[in-house]
């Protein structure tokens, strides 16, 4: 019976092995496809703490979001907007954001660094006017409801607010029919 288990968890390891395909840009765009839609994210103690919402602009070529607190609502402290594209030069999908949040303003820089059929796995770094303030390791697994964030610092302090989990509220509904709908 173990050699039959063993050989079961050889197989699926293999399997998920073969069926994992890093982002190019034939597939990069599919991957993104599973973030469309307008989303609540919630944190380790299951609050809801941001609303995001996406869509493509240039199918398969922009991809554009914004998000917001949820704490304060329409007169949120904390808002940003980004957009995600295939970096030819470094041949990889990467996103820049803009986040203004209690009168500071914040850039984010990423990159993708593995896609599977469920995954994908960002390199992502933030700035001030101070400088590098952190770098993590941000790995999404998307599922039917949306998606479970993991995330490993690499440099810096860590967030006090951690998104764990998207949790889809529609489909494909551009960020500006958020108010309106």
């Amino acid at each position: 019976m173990f050699r039959i288990v063993l050989s079961f968890l050889v197989l699926l390891t293999v399997g998920a092995i073969s069926n994992a395909e890093p982002p190019n840009q034939s597939n990069w765009a599919s991957g993104l496809d599973r973030y469309i839609g307008h989303f609540r994210m919630i944190n380790e103690d299951n609050e809801p703490v941001r609303e995001f919402g996406s869509y493509w602009s240039e199918p398969n070529k922009i991809f554009q979001y914004s998000s917001f607190s949820m704490a304060d609502g329409p007169t949120s402290s904390s808002r940003g907007v980004g957009f995600c594209f295939w970096n030819e030069k470094e041949n990889r999908p990467e996103f820049n954001e803009l986040e203004y949040r209690d009168g500071v303003r914040f850039v984010y820089e990423g990159y993708c660094i593995d896609m599977t059929e469920t995954t994908m796995t960002w390199i992502v770094t933030e700035w001030s006017k101070d400088g590098i303030l952190s770098q993590v390791k941000m790995t999404d697994t998307h599922n039917a409801d949306g998606l479970d964030r993991t995330t490993e610092q690499i440099t810096g302090e860590e967030d006090d607010t951690n998104v764990v989990k998207w949790v889809r509220v529609t489909e494909n509904k551009p960020a500006y029919q958020w108010y309106y709908n």
